[in-house]
This record gives C-alpha cells, structure tokens and sequence, in this order.
C-alpha cells in the first residue's frame, strides 16, 4: 500500500489559492479549478463580467480578486531597459541586402 500524498493548497491572495495536484500548480480561485490567467484572458479579450461569472460558475468578487491579484503581480514587477543590440542573421532579424 503507497502512503497517501498529503495535498497542500496555499491561499496566496484573497480567494486565489495555489495546489501543486489543482492545474499544475498554477493560481485558481479559491474553490475551483479556474484558473486566474483564463480569467484575466476572458476580459482581456471582451468577455463582460457578468459573462465569465456565468461561463465558470463564478462570484463578481471571484472576478475581483483576479483582477485583484494580477494587479499586484504587475505592481511588483520590474522592468530593467538595457541598450539593445541587434544581432545580425540570427532566426529573428534577417537583414535586407542590397
């Protein structure tokens, strides 16, 4: 007989939690198995509120928390601009020769 796997759900954000064994470990709603990413895509791409509570059984403070956590995601993010180079004849700058 194996030992059972203890599953470990972490709630990272308001009703947003991580579980290595729920979507490969990626953030969901809390509950679910919706993750934050199809969410935040689904508005992204038009969908109204109203229409991805429908669509995935969720609450507006599901959708909130979504839009809620990915926001501080992005607030916490860190953007360093370094002086580009251009690499010659590489798959993704093929240079025009006369």
């Amino acid at each position: 007989m194996k030992p059972m796997k203890k599953k470990f759900s972490t709630e990272v954000a308001p009703r947003i939690t991580v579980d290595e064994s729920v979507m490969f470990g990626k953030p969901v709603i809390k509950g679910t198995r919706v993750p934050v990413e199809l969410v935040i895509g689904k508005l992204a791409g038009g969908m109204q509120v109203e229409e991805v509570m429908r669509e995935y059984d969720l609450t507006r403070k599901h959708v909130l928390a979504a839009l809620d956590y990915v926001a501080k995601l992005v607030g916490e993010e860190e953007i360093r601009v370094v002086k580009s180079v251009v690499l010659l004849d590489t798959p993704f700058y093929k240079p025009k020769h006369d």
